[in-house]
């Protein structure tokens, strides 16, 4: 009998500091109730939207209402809302802003500044303006910053794959969005993640082939929308190319010619294999 109690007890007790943690955990400073009401105004008071970071558990929930609204917002109010939608680290506003990102009949300034909140959240370093985003001046690398904002934690924890599902949805918004404008942010962005990430960077199976020719040759061939910082080598082998491809042309695909001793040759991206050739029997042209 007393075994038991004793046992009752220590589960009581368990319990007790367990639910205490628990309670601990999804606290907020008493003056959230009134930033978020601040910030769901009409018009959003400002300094209460940027107070919404220190709020774990209603700060998001109140960015997702913002975000639901469609209508004029001033500069200020945009870019407090991406700032915080970017460095507030919770799934409702992740999941948020890719819905805003593809929705295709809401206004282009929101679904870029989903984007540019999106970015911030896949690396608090990233700062990328609606003016960068349209500029025709062709970049691979994204802008960054060195006093980046510090991030905070919601309480309902980011997918582990997220920087995935980002770089997924840039995929698809470059290659079908119907907003020409979003396809050439999409790509731009893409691109600049395919050097930095390529392990967030989904390429498309087959877009990448090794083709045969005459004797050593090995033809690399491309026909994905971005460069890619591929490397080639006959496996076994400690040296390679690694000299990347270019994206494919309107007039065809992108191709290097280089040329590898006998073996079977492999392409990899990112440390993932993305073609293999092992028939080297290439043809040569007569007299070659």
């Amino acid at each position: 009998m007393l075994r038991r109690l004793g046992s009752i007890w220590l589960a009581a007790t368990a319990f007790a500091v367990g639910h205490a943690q628990s309670a601990e955990a999804q606290t907020e400073p008493a003056a959230c109730a009134e930033e978020r009401a601040g910030a769901l105004a009409t018009p959003p008071h400002v300094g209460a939207l940027e107070s919404l970071i220190r709020c774990p558990i209603s700060g998001p929930g109140a960015l997702v209402q913002l975000w639901a609204r469609q209508g004029p917002r001033t500069e200020m109010q945009r870019s407090a809302l991406v700032e915080v939608s970017g460095n507030l680290r919770d799934a409702r506003v992740f999941h948020e802003l890719i819905r805003v990102v593809r929705t295709a009949g809401a206004p282009l300034p929101d679904r870029l500044a989903s984007l540019r909140a999106l970015l911030r959240l896949y690396n608090p370093t990233y700062s990328l303006s609606e003016n960068y985003l349209l500029s025709d001046e062709p970049r691979s690398t994204l802008p960054r910053i060195t006093d980046a904002a510090e991030q905070s934690e919601g309480s309902s924890p980011l997918p582990r794959d997220y920087r995935l599902q980002i770089g997924t949805e840039l995929a698809r918004l470059a290659s079908s969005d119907g907003d020409s404008a979003m396809r050439k942010v999409a790509l731009r962005i893409r691109q600049g993640l395919a050097v930095s990430d390529p392990a967030s960077t989904p390429i498309a199976a087959g877009s990448v082939t090794l083709l045969a020719g005459c004797r050593n040759a090995v033809r690399l061939r491309s026909v994905a929308d971005i460069d890619i910082p591929v490397q080639v080598h006959v496996l076994g082998a400690a040296n390679g190319y690694r000299g990347g491809i270019k994206a494919a042309r309107p007039s065809g695909p992108a191709e290097v010619l280089l040329a590898f001793p006998a073996g079977t040759v492999v392409a990899t991206y990112g440390g993932r294999e993305i073609a293999r050739l092992t028939e080297r029997s290439g043809s040569c042209a007569r007299g070659g």
